[in-house]
């Protein structure tokens, strides 16, 4: 069979099945991740992260940001996790989210930041532990949009979310400092 008859059979499967499946069955696929072992947790982010970056590509006109929202709403849903299980689910969601900030859809890169402000607050609602540099971990994603992404736009937005961020948790800022300090003196 020729790739073009191949295409429309996956996209004739995929439909069925996308008819089978309840939205509310899908919700709770997401919703019940806080539940998950460690491990399980870190993988279904990989994964997660995989199928997002594969949606973002698929179309240059209309990125679909389902994956993006889904992300969003289990990295708040898992940052209660302890510190070390937590430090391995960021690592690939920092790296999505470097790869997301740089977009060459401004509007996917703005939501990519914004989403990142949004859990960046929350995350600095948690206590840093004396010895560790979670904040820093965290945060560094917005260093790597403003260092690699030469929009104007995208650039003053991360300014703005460095602002936000330190007007609501600057309180609570320990090592996020060293983030917000590189980005202004980029």
């Amino acid at each position: 069979r020729d790739r073009q008859s191949i295409a429309r059979e996956e996209e004739r499967v995929a439909g069925i099945v996308a008819e089978q499946v309840n939205e509310v069955d899908i919700d709770s696929i997401f919703s019940s991740t806080a539940g998950l072992d460690g491990g399980a947790i870190v993988e279904f982010v990989y994964a997660l992260c995989a199928v997002s970056l594969e949606e973002l590509r698929a179309s240059a006109e209309h990125p679909r940001i389902f994956s993006l929202q889904k992300i969003v709403e289990i990295s708040e849903l898992n940052m209660d996790r302890i510190r070390i299980v937590w430090s391995s689910v960021w690592v690939p969601l920092s790296a999505y989210f470097n790869e997301v900030g740089c977009h060459d859809s401004l509007s996917v890169a703005m939501y990519a930041i914004d989403s990142l402000r949004q859990l960046g607050k929350k995350f600095l609602e948690k206590k840093e532990l004396g010895s560790f540099s979670f904040q820093k971990d965290f945060l560094r994603p917005f260093v790597f949009i403003f260092e690699n992404n030469p929009s104007p736009i995208v650039r003053e937005l991360v300014l703005r979310c460095m602002a936000q961020l330190t007007d609501s948790g600057g309180g609570s800022l320990k090592s996020g400092w060293a983030v917000i300090f590189a980005v202004l003196g980029e």
